[in-house]
């Protein structure tokens, strides 16, 4: 009874000391800034708070409205900003560590689109200190305490700043992109940017550029523009292959979605085996390549594919006096994957009077999908399939060569620090020799 007595004699003691360090935050808005934040703690908390006014940076926390400690709030301070608590006896101490961060991390993609922006700066305002975005979109950022707000560009998009705290979310960005007229231009010499180091040898072509360039019979072709860049020769005057310094076309190492393309022309060399249509970037390195590709002689072609249009449904097609072509992407789900599916084929065999006299034409077609399959995970699928078909004589002679290639990919952000991009890669070139008649059958099958 007696310890009954006591306990309640204790008991309003008790519920006032725990309302002292609960503080119930009401505001409309989810985040507050750090002035007010101290005030609040100063009137409804139960401790002694020291500090110089001059060191509390004018920032904004997030704070879901509802029942706060009082402790709960002082972390919340210490892990957003550069403000450090210290203890001392009933008093709490301000320190200012100025040498306090932390880091964002995310993906740049095209608002329109949803396509990921290949190489797009993020950066503090106003300084040096920044990084690119990889082939994937996806960039990490180490930020002082102090700094709220990141700068994003890209060329031929609107410049954007974004407010942005310490979270282990990602913070997503789209960019629009940027209309203008040009009245005139001026041209200045400027010095580089500290942010990129010199890659010499290194080249990297984006969509836009390829779709200006055109081969024989008005065929676009996404790899004649490499063959205008100094040390890159033509091996014939209407080829699309090419040698680089001296070497041999078969020094050259070609990609497409990091799988290997053994035979990258049609017709003999005439065409590239690309579809400019679904190339969103090429990099081309004629020296210092970089040791993740191996090792040739001359030089590497990586070829990234388009990844589609994850907002809305299109189409776009072609036709020339070699060949016809047709683009389709769209959403698989807004916002979470796209695909796009190109074909493409030549019809110079109508000109040899149908299948009976003979055949030459060549097709190909190209296929990516993408999907999110969680915050931090994303699965790529691309693959590539095209043919040369040659015959004579209603098929007595046949001679028919082509590139298939399959590359699954997972994309897997551990954490601000660590990407992970896991590659199955599946490729396969083959040719076939065939010439039946009375004397003789030959049937001559060789796969790469």
């Amino acid at each position: 009874m007696r310890s009954i007595g006591l306990f309640l004699l204790l008991l309003p003691s008790l519920l006032r000391a725990q309302q002292k360090d609960i503080i119930h935050h009401q505001s409309k808005s989810d985040s507050v800034n750090i002035n007010d934040l101290l005030s609040i703690i100063h009137k409804q908390g139960d401790i002694q708070l020291s500090y110089d006014p001059s060191i509390i940076p004018n920032k904004r926390l997030l704070l879901e409205e509802g029942k706060w400690s009082v402790i709960d709030m002082l972390k919340s301070i210490d892990a957003n900003t550069s403000l450090t608590f210290k203890k001392v006896g009933k008093n709490y101490i301000l320190i200012n560590d100025e040498n306090a961060s932390y880091r964002i991390h995310g993906r740049v993609a095209a608002h329109r689109t949803g396509e990921h922006l290949i190489g797009a700066l993020v950066r503090i305002p106003n300084t040096a200190q920044g990084v690119i975005t990889n082939q994937y979109g996806f960039y990490s950022l180490e930020l002082p305490m102090t700094c709220d707000t990141v700068e994003i560009s890209y060329l031929g998009f609107e410049k954007e700043y974004h407010d942005v705290y310490q979270t282990n979310y990602p913070i997503n960005i789209r960019l629009k992109e940027k209309t203008s007229l040009l009245k005139e231009v001026t041209i200045n010499a400027t010095e580089e940017s500290p942010l990129a180091s010199p890659q010499f040898g290194h080249l990297e072509l984006k969509a836009d550029n390829l779709r200006s360039i055109y081969g024989v019979l008005g065929e676009r072709d996404a790899l004649r523009q490499l063959q205008q860049v100094a040390g890159v020769a033509m091996t014939s005057e209407s080829s699309a292959g090419f040698s680089v310094r001296g070497g041999r076309p078969n020094q050259n190492l070609v990609l497409l979605d990091e799988a290997i393309v053994y035979n990258p022309t049609h017709f003999v060399g005439l065409f590239s085996v690309f579809n400019s249509d679904a190339v969103n970037k090429i990099a081309f390195y004629k020296g210092g390549i970089p040791s993740r590709y191996g090792g040739r002689l001359a030089s590497i072609t990586n070829v990234m594919m388009k990844e589609g249009n994850n907002q809305r449904f299109e189409g776009k097609g072609s036709i020339n006096l070699l060949a016809a072509s047709l683009s389709m992407e769209g959403p698989i789900k807004k916002n979470k994957g796209s695909y796009i599916l190109s074909g493409r084929r030549s019809y110079p065999d109508i000109f040899f009077g149908g299948a009976d006299a003979g055949q030459l034409f060549f097709h190909d077609i190209n296929l990516k999908v993408n999907y999110q399959t969680g915050q931090k995970d994303r699965i790529y699928l691309s693959g590539y399939l095209g043919d040369d078909i040659f015959s004579l004589q209603q098929n007595e002679f046949r001679f028919n060569w082509g590139n298939a290639a399959l590359t699954a990919r997972w994309n897997h952000v551990f954490n601000e620090k660590l990407f992970l991009n896991t590659s199955y890669i599946f490729s396969v070139y083959d040719y076939r020799l065939e010439i039946d008649n009375l004397d003789q059958d030959v049937n001559w099958f060789t796969k790469l």
